[in-house]
């Protein structure tokens, strides 16, 4: 049987283990598509296909060559004309824009959850070690798990902090069908404006719930990629599930003790 000095060793091994990035999914935006427009179709033939309407105009985009359509921007970055751009992440090193805005959704969402996560476990040992003597509720030395866990504490809620309000601004961006870089231009809205849940609605289209636990896309075109997502997935939300059983439980068996 565990002893509670070990109990508490696990505790510290797995606050140290979840730090967020260690448990950051490999980005699904660094091999899909953003919505970028095709490079170089601004040409005769591609707008005499297009069979426009006497009086309508359509835009080229002197920098890539490409008719630009409604809503879209060209990244400086990527070099070309992303529809319905928000910004270009550097975490990602991809746009986001209108075909993985969803993803980002989501990956900016689980970090954050992850980020609470380890937040949590730094609050419980140190709830534990003030209660106990230090020596007997970690593997290291006091002074040497004081810093380790200041130290996963402020890396947690820089990252909880950061992601939580991307997430949010994302949201806001679906909800008011407004991108990042149409708000800070300022630009007068020329297109009709969906309700929030029709834009929800529309903008995560397609997300199953076994696609939803990772940000990744929803039809994988290699299979050893999907696998591992699938492992990935299962062994992430398992840990964290079993974690917190092992910390309610804990805390139950603390209670009982000190009763």
């Amino acid at each position: 049987m565990l002893t509670q000095s070990h109990r508490y060793r696990d505790i510290e091994r797995e606050a140290v283990y979840l730090q967020p990035e260690k448990c950051i999914p490999p980005p699904a935006q660094d091999f899909m598509d953003k919505g970028a427009v095709p490079k170089g179709n601004a040409t005769k033939e591609f707008i005499e296909s297009l069979q426009l309407k006497p009086g309508q105009v359509v835009y080229k985009c002197p920098k890539c060559c490409s008719i630009k359509p409604d809503r879209a921007h060209h990244c400086s970055v990527c070099k070309r004309c992303i529809r319905k751009m928000d910004h270009h992440c550097p975490w990602v090193n991809n746009c986001v824009g209108e075909n993985n805005q969803k993803f980002f959704v989501l990956f900016t969402m689980y970090i954050s959850l992850i980020s609470l996560h380890a937040l949590l476990m730094v609050a419980l040992h140190f709830l534990y070690c003030f209660e106990e003597d230090w020596t007997k509720c970690s593997s290291f030395s006091p002074p040497t798990t004081v810093i380790l866990l200041i130290m996963l504490c402020f890396e947690g809620l820089l990252f909880l902090i950061f992601t939580a309000v991307m997430f949010g601004t994302q949201v806001h961006s679906i909800c008011t069908d407004e991108t990042g870089i149409e708000r800070l231009k300022k630009e007068n809205p020329t297109w009709e404006k969906t309700s929030s849940w029709a834009g929800l609605k529309q903008a995560l289209e397609g997300i199953s719930l076994q696609d939803g636990l990772v940000p990744s896309p929803i039809h994988y075109t290699n299979r050893s990629l999907q696998t591992w997502n699938v492992l990935w997935c299962t062994t992430a939300m398992t840990m964290l599930l079993v974690t917190w059983l092992a910390m309610w439980k804990l805390l139950k068996w603390d209670m009982e003790m000190n009763s």
